[in-house]
């Protein structure tokens, strides 16, 4: 596994809970969290004042999709993964599509 310790890592979740784990975990490797964002508006609103090293994306919050973030950091050349429950078939948009993903529920195992 590669350090990762010191890189600062965008948080957008919908969901509470896991937005917690996801936050603790990524302290836990030593990285500084930024969010927890559970919408998009908020997520863009962090990205206006911070850029993030790498960054884990719902595609489903609270005010919609993730689209609009995930294009905003691909245009910033930020990588990403999703964290979703979403199938294959529900990411009709290429930037979503083409990420990588870890599958709620989901272990460090799990990436694709």
């Amino acid at each position: 596994m590669p350090n990762i310790a010191g890189a600062k890592v965008l948080v957008v979740e919908g969901e509470f809970v896991v937005a917690l784990d996801l936050e603790r975990a990524l302290q836990g490797l030593g990285c500084t969290v930024l969010g927890p964002a559970a919408s998009a508006e908020d997520a863009l609103r962090l990205l206006e004042r911070e850029r993030p090293d790498a960054a884990t994306l719902d595609v489903r919050l609270r005010d919609g999709r993730v689209t609009p973030v995930a294009e905003r950091l691909r245009a910033a050349g930020v990588p990403f993964v999703l964290v979703t429950s979403c199938g294959e078939g529900e990411l009709p948009e290429p930037v979503l599509r083409e990420a990588p993903r870890l599958d709620k529920p989901c272990d460090a195992g799990s990436a694709r």
